[in-house]
């Protein structure tokens, strides 16, 4: 019973720090691949890249890279999408940018499978998600990349913590 007070109370009180904190600081500790941003607050630095050490993987590791536009995709965006190109927005938080490779990223999956299984019709699935990102980011997200004219703009909620991210928001404001 003393170790589940422990851990409740230690939970609770770092719950709260980040109530009170959020996420300060972490575009300075994390210049390698994050970057202020005028429209959104931050986003993804283009052309950045970290390998960590993964047993689980096939390769052992896992590389985080993004391209051009800061966009967790292997291939450059291009500003101008080809006419017979179905071009898929994706925003979300960490659960959307994703700890694996990018070829393992369901944006890239589902693009994947589109292309494998619609014929007469290709797809662009681009991956903007970006840790740390909340609610209020999404909007601000499709703002600034609406000159890529996307089709379908996806946002994916992360239950876990966009709620509590909002609710310091509301808190702060």
């Amino acid at each position: 019973m003393i170790k589940k007070n422990y851990w409740t109370t230690l939970t609770l009180f770092l719950f709260l720090v980040f109530l009170k904190n959020g996420n300060a600081g972490f575009l300075e500790s994390e210049s390698d691949y994050y970057q202020k941003d005028p429209v959104v607050g931050h986003i993804h630095k283009a052309y950045a890249m970290r390998e960590y050490e993964w047993p689980e993987s096939v390769n052992k590791k896992i590389t985080l890279k993004t391209n051009n536009m800061g966009f967790r995709k292997d291939t450059d965006t291009t500003r101008d999408k080809a006419k017979d190109v179905v071009r898929i927005l994706v925003a979300g938080d960490s659960q959307t940018d994703g700890v694996v490779n990018n070829n393992e990223s369901f944006p890239n999956l589902l693009e994947a499978m589109l292309n494998s299984k619609v014929k007469g019709v290709k797809f662009e699935v681009i991956n903007g998600g970006c840790g740390y990102y909340g609610f209020d980011h999404y909007r601000l997200f499709l703002e600034k990349y609406k000159f890529l004219k996307p089709d379908v703009y996806i946002v994916v909620v992360y239950i876990g913590n966009d709620f509590l991210y909002a609710a310091r928001v509301l808190k702060a404001g």
